[in-house]
């Protein structure tokens, strides 16, 4: 299978160039035959003030596609993918734990409550569309796959050493999730550089069951949770916390493939099918079942 694990193709062989050296959005690339070059792409992480997370997450991705752009300069073989993901409880977005307290206090406050995990992916490159216009996709409200284990979330605010976190409304964040119809898609990120990414984003719910204090302390000793968004990956031990899940699971994980998938597909890289050309039959249904030989459908003694 294309981009196998391990497997990192010259630039001028590969399909995308990943503005990543997230093992997990490799992971998924590979798991859907995508070939891919890594490119470097630092940014600067941190949450402007008052700063929507969506909005953030959205900026962020952006960003990454076109520093992975200017990173290549002229040799644009290939589209540039890039992907941010937050955890998001209330209004604030919860970052990478400091440390192992840390890790256990922001556990606490994810113990028995819902959380968002919001992920963006961008593409640039490609004339992907004139305009930029991204969407936004509740996963959970359009009826899309449970999944969990976010990749990484900035620098926002998170809880300090007791557990303390200033929150937003609930009423205003729960409102803000059920919102439909043209709520659910507006204007990406601008750039002046002629190549605005392409950006969808997905949203996702968690639902924690109560984590008492020992298998914190026990889960964070393990140090899975220390280099992740909400000290937590859903992909590894912390899937025993979940009680209930409402999205897209490789969206929590890092790297939505659905959107991924669109995106691709309108920079012309189908992910199934992509060998040659399929078309449905004339009559527009799958081939009809026809009777085999007298005695073929019988069991067998």
């Amino acid at each position: 299978m294309p981009g196998g694990v391990g497997t990192m193709h010259l630039p001028a062989a590969a399909m995308i160039h990943l503005a990543s050296r997230s093992p997990r959005r490799r992971l998924l690339l590979d798991q859907i035959g995508v070939d891919y070059a890594i490119v470097d792409a630092p940014i600067d992480e941190t949450r402007r003030a008052g700063e929507p997370p969506e909005r953030f997450v959205e900026r962020m991705a952006c960003e990454k596609a076109l520093a992975g752009l200017a990173a290549l300069g002229d040799a644009r073989a290939a589209p540039v993918l890039a992907a941010d993901t937050v955890v998001v409880l209330e209004e604030q977005v919860l970052g990478k734990p400091r440390d192992e307290e840390h890790a256990i206090a922001m556990l606490r406050v994810l113990s028995g409550r819902m959380h968002r995990v919001i992920s963006a992916v961008a593409v640039a490159g490609i004339h992907v569309g004139d305009t930029g216009i991204g969407e936004r996709r509740d996963a959970a409200r359009d009826g899309g796959l449970a999944g969990a284990g976010a990749e990484d979330a900035g620098t926002g605010q998170v809880p300090d050493a007791a557990g303390n976190i200033e929150v937003a409304s609930a009423h205003a964040r729960d409102t803000a999730s059920e919102r439909g119809g043209d709520e659910a898609s507006r204007t990406a990120i601008g750039t002046a550089t002629g190549d605005a990414p392409r950006v969808v984003t997905s949203v996702s719910r968690v639902w924690f069951r109560e984590i008492p204090y020992e298998e914190r302390r026990a889960y964070c000793a393990s140090g899975e949770p220390m280099d992740k968004a909400g000290a937590y990956a859903i992909q590894g031990r912390a899937a025993v916390f979940v009680a209930r899940l409402d999205g897209s699971f490789s969206g929590v994980m890092g790297l939505p493939l659905f959107e991924t998938a669109s995106l691709l597909r309108e920079t012309g890289i189908c992910i199934i099918g992509r060998e040659a050309e399929v078309t449905e039959p004339r009559s527009g249904r799958a081939a009809e079942l026809r009777p085999g030989p007298p005695g073929s459908g019988r069991r067998r003694a």
